[in-house]
Protein backbone atom coordinates (compact mmCIF):
# COMPACT_ATOMS: atom_id res chain seq x y z
CA UNK A 1 0.00 0.00 0.00
CA UNK A 2 1.61 2.90 -0.96
CA UNK A 3 2.01 5.80 1.63
CA UNK A 4 -0.15 9.04 1.31
CA UNK A 5 1.82 12.11 -0.40
CA UNK A 6 4.87 9.81 -2.12
CA UNK A 7 5.70 9.56 -5.19
CA UNK A 8 4.21 5.94 -6.12
CA UNK A 9 0.46 7.25 -4.52
CA UNK A 10 0.72 10.28 -6.47
CA UNK A 11 1.06 8.23 -10.05
CA UNK A 12 -1.13 5.51 -8.94
CA UNK A 13 -4.26 8.22 -8.60
CA UNK A 14 -7.12 7.82 -10.46
CA UNK A 15 -7.99 10.33 -12.82
CA UNK A 16 -11.59 11.02 -13.02
CA UNK A 17 -13.46 13.91 -15.36
CA UNK A 18 -16.16 15.73 -14.04
CA UNK A 19 -19.59 15.54 -15.68
CA UNK A 20 -22.47 17.55 -15.47
CA UNK A 21 -25.94 15.90 -14.43
CA UNK A 22 -27.91 18.36 -14.19
CA UNK A 23 -27.98 19.66 -17.56
CA UNK A 24 -29.32 16.43 -18.46
CA UNK A 25 -26.91 16.10 -21.50
CA UNK A 26 -24.01 14.64 -19.23
CA UNK A 27 -21.74 16.58 -21.08
CA UNK A 28 -17.76 16.87 -19.00
CA UNK A 29 -16.71 20.02 -17.36
CA UNK A 30 -13.98 22.18 -18.70
CA UNK A 31 -11.21 23.44 -16.44
CA UNK A 32 -12.39 26.57 -14.60
CA UNK A 33 -8.90 28.48 -15.05
CA UNK A 34 -9.19 31.36 -17.90
CA UNK A 35 -9.62 29.98 -21.39
CA UNK A 36 -8.59 26.30 -21.14
CA UNK A 37 -10.96 24.26 -23.11
CA UNK A 38 -9.23 20.90 -21.08
CA UNK A 39 -11.75 18.78 -19.49
CA UNK A 40 -11.42 19.09 -15.72
CA UNK A 41 -10.96 16.51 -13.11
CA UNK A 42 -11.82 15.60 -9.93
CA UNK A 43 -8.29 15.48 -8.36
CA UNK A 44 -7.95 18.81 -9.11
CA UNK A 45 -10.86 20.49 -7.28
CA UNK A 46 -11.40 23.25 -5.15
CA UNK A 47 -14.66 24.52 -3.17
CA UNK A 48 -15.24 27.53 -1.78
CA UNK A 49 -16.82 28.13 1.00
CA UNK A 50 -18.58 31.77 1.15
CA UNK A 51 -20.01 31.64 4.61
CA UNK A 52 -20.04 32.49 8.33
CA UNK A 53 -17.59 30.31 10.20
CA UNK A 54 -20.09 29.61 13.29
CA UNK A 55 -23.98 29.87 13.31
CA UNK A 56 -26.54 29.53 15.79
CA UNK A 57 -29.49 27.40 13.61
CA UNK A 58 -32.41 26.39 16.07
CA UNK A 59 -30.97 27.26 19.61
CA UNK A 60 -27.63 25.00 18.52
CA UNK A 61 -24.40 26.46 17.24
CA UNK A 62 -23.17 25.11 14.11
CA UNK A 63 -19.66 24.69 13.17
CA UNK A 64 -17.61 22.91 10.78
CA UNK A 65 -18.86 19.87 8.69
CA UNK A 66 -22.31 20.80 10.42
CA UNK A 67 -22.57 24.21 9.48
CA UNK A 68 -21.70 23.22 5.61
CA UNK A 69 -24.75 20.27 5.77
CA UNK A 70 -27.25 23.07 7.20
CA UNK A 71 -26.05 25.12 4.08
CA UNK A 72 -26.48 22.51 1.52
CA UNK A 73 -29.83 20.91 2.79
CA UNK A 74 -31.02 25.13 2.61
CA UNK A 75 -31.47 25.40 6.43
CA UNK A 76 -28.46 28.41 6.90
CA UNK A 77 -28.15 30.94 3.97
CA UNK A 78 -24.35 30.32 2.22
CA UNK A 79 -23.03 29.21 -0.56
CA UNK A 80 -20.37 26.50 -1.90
CA UNK A 81 -18.68 26.94 -5.22
CA UNK A 82 -16.77 24.44 -6.83
CA UNK A 83 -14.00 24.36 -9.50
CA UNK A 84 -12.70 22.00 -11.35
CA UNK A 85 -8.79 21.98 -13.38
CA UNK A 86 -7.09 20.04 -15.52
CA UNK A 87 -3.98 20.05 -14.05
CA UNK A 88 -2.07 21.00 -10.28
CA UNK A 89 -1.01 23.85 -11.98
CA UNK A 90 -4.05 25.22 -13.03
CA UNK A 91 -5.26 24.59 -9.73
CA UNK A 92 -3.07 26.25 -8.04
CA UNK A 93 -2.69 29.57 -10.23
CA UNK A 94 -6.69 29.95 -9.46
CA UNK A 95 -5.98 29.57 -5.68
CA UNK A 96 -3.23 32.18 -5.82
CA UNK A 97 -5.12 34.35 -7.88
CA UNK A 98 -7.97 34.85 -5.46
CA UNK A 99 -8.78 35.82 -1.66
CA UNK A 100 -5.66 36.11 0.83
CA UNK A 101 -3.22 34.44 -1.50
CA UNK A 102 -4.07 36.67 -4.54
CA UNK A 103 -3.21 39.86 -2.44
CA UNK A 104 0.51 38.39 -0.88
CA UNK A 105 0.82 37.94 -4.85
CA UNK A 106 -0.29 41.21 -5.62
CA UNK A 107 2.58 42.37 -2.61
CA UNK A 108 5.54 40.23 -3.89
CA UNK A 109 5.29 40.10 -7.64
CA UNK A 110 2.92 43.41 -8.77
CA UNK A 111 0.53 41.11 -10.10
CA UNK A 112 -1.83 38.37 -9.05
CA UNK A 113 -3.05 36.93 -12.70
CA UNK A 114 -1.13 33.82 -13.95
CA UNK A 115 1.54 34.04 -10.94
CA UNK A 116 2.87 30.81 -9.02
CA UNK A 117 4.78 31.33 -6.09
CA UNK A 118 8.39 30.51 -5.57
CA UNK A 119 8.58 27.14 -4.99
CA UNK A 120 5.94 26.06 -7.22
CA UNK A 121 7.33 26.83 -10.98
CA UNK A 122 9.14 24.53 -12.82
CA UNK A 123 8.11 22.02 -10.48
CA UNK A 124 4.77 21.57 -11.62
CA UNK A 125 3.41 20.16 -14.92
Amino acid sequence: MPVRGSTEWQHARVMRKVVNLDSGTGRKIVCGFADCERDGFENFKIVQHEHQRAARVDGKILRGDQLCEAIDAGVFPGIHRTYVFCSERHRAMFHFDHGPQGLAMLESRGGMYGYLPTGYRGGIL
